[in-house]
C-alpha cells in the first residue's frame, strides 16, 4: 500500500462518520458513484470495499439517499456475491 492511498483510506472512513445528515450524506453520493465507476470499468477493486462500507454505513442511516443506487445493489448482490449490500435492500423507503 503506497501512503497516499493509506491516508486517503483512514479520512474515507472519518469521513463516512461525519455524515450527519441526509443533505451531507448527498454530497458524497457523486464520490461514491465515481468509486463504483471506478471498480466497474477500471477493475479497481481495492475501492470496492469502500463503496461497499459507504452505503453499508450511509444507506441505513439515509435511505432516501440509497433509493436512486438499488440497480447497483442488486447488481452487487447478485452478480458478485456482496451478501454485505443485502441490509440495504430490506429498508423500508418513504
Amino acid at each position: 500500500m503506497t501512503f497516499a492511498y493509506t491516508t486517503t483510506l483512514y479520512l474515507w472512513y472519518k469521513v463516512i462518520k461525519c455524515i450527519n445528515n441526509e443533505d451531507d450524506a448527498r454530497s458524497y453520493e457523486s464520490c461514491a458513484d465515481r468509486l463504483y465507476k471506478l471498480v466497474c470499468d477500471e477493475g479497481a477493486e481495492n475501492l470496492h470495499n469502500w463503496w461497499v462500507t459507504f452505503w453499508c454505513i450511509v444507506g441505513i442511516k439515509y435511505p432516501n439517499v440509497a433509493v436512486d443506487h438499488i440497480s447497483q445493489f442488486l447488481h452487487e448482490v447478485i452478480d458478485c456475491k456482496q451478501i454485505a449490500l443485502t441490509q440495504l435492500l430490506n429498508v423500508s423507503f418513504e
